[in-house]
């Protein structure tokens, strides 16, 4: 017994005391510890129970009252201290095996929760291809920028690789892009703004951004930037642009052609008239008499009316168009 004696002492006990007054259960990892520590020490159950007896005989007398009460807990402590050679006797490969099916669960846990994670970073990436967008995260402590694939298929480098979006800027719209990246970063809420990309092979591609940011805490800022490829759409617009000017002239056109013939429409009365009182006044001449020079002269008056109409006709046309 000398041993023992030895190896109990008064840490054991006043966690004994302890637990038989206020039951704190978080004592009795202290009990199984011990219990732990005993088989390693190469110590049995009889010596375990031998040390709990006399450290309880050593707090027994200071009992008031509750005798029952306390000699349960005391009770509980020393099972807890006996629990490492219960373990010890029904063989550590239950403990194993039970860890390793906790392991297998987690294990698959986390393999699902991977597969569900690439899913989703799958349909976000179709998503973007379909609607040809781009977004990239800038950390602007660290100026790391994460890209997302279909970025990387807009400027037309490798996936995974290492790039800054902003040299991939068209030189002409640099300064454009700085002042509203200034004003971004200056707490500011500006608009979207178009500006060209230059691809790796070298291919020029309109693009319009977006972004916001976050301000995770004073020392940890991001920028989440959103890129949309307009270049179809800027092409599809000056298409119509173009189509609509060449409608535009076609009903110029149409509308001078309509006017023209309003115009001959016009004149052709005054001028017809003016041509038969000028082919009248030829057989009058030849005439050499009284009544065939009052004649005449009436028929020049009428043409003089005609020349007078048909130019009272053009200042209206040349109103018309001013």
């Amino acid at each position: 017994m000398n041993q023992p004696k030895r190896n109990i002492d008064d840490t054991y006990t006043a966690a004994l005391e302890s637990y038989i007054i206020y039951a704190n259960e978080e004592v009795l990892v202290r009990a199984y510890e011990f219990g732990r520590k005993a088989i390693s020490d190469g110590l049995g159950v009889l010596d375990v129970a031998m040390l709990h007896h006399e450290a309880l005989s050593a707090v027994a007398s200071s009992w008031p009252n509750n005798e029952l009460v306390r000699l349960e807990r005391a009770a509980e402590f020393l099972a807890e201290a006996l629990s490492p050679f219960e373990m010890a006797l029904r063989g550590w490969h239950e403990t194993a095996a039970r860890l390793r099916q906790a392991n297998d669960e987690l294990e698959a846990r986390v393999a699902q929760r991977t597969a569900a994670y690439r899913e989703a970073e799958e349909r976000l990436d179709r998503a973007q291809q379909i609607a040809d967008i781009g977004s990239w995260e800038w950390n602007l402590k660290t100026g790391e920028q994460i890209w997302s694939k279909q970025l990387y298929r807009i400027c037309g480098v490798p996936e995974a690789s290492a790039f800054n979006i902003f040299h991939f800027i068209d030189e002409a719209d640099r300064e454009q892009h700085s002042d509203w990246l200034a004003l971004l970063l200056a707490g500011g809420n500006p608009s979207p703004i178009e500006y060209r990309i230059r691809r790796a092979d070298g291919k020029s591609r309109i693009v319009r951004v977006e972004a916001k940011l976050l301000a995770v805490d004073e020392l940890a800022r991001k920028v989440s930037f959103m890129l949309y490829d307009i270049t179809e759409q800027k092409l599809a617009e000056a298409a119509l642009q173009d189509l609509q000017a060449e409608l535009a002239h076609a009903s110029r056109l149409s509308a001078m052609g309509q006017m023209a013939a309003a115009i001959v429409h016009e004149l052709n009365q005054p001028l017809t008239a003016i041509g038969n009182y000028m082919a009248a006044s030829r057989r009058l001449l030849d005439r050499d008499d009284d009544q065939s020079k009052a004649t005449l002269r009436g028929a020049l008056e009428r043409a003089s009316q005609q020349a007078m109409r048909g130019a009272q006709i053009i200042e209206r046309i040349r109103g018309f168009s001013g």
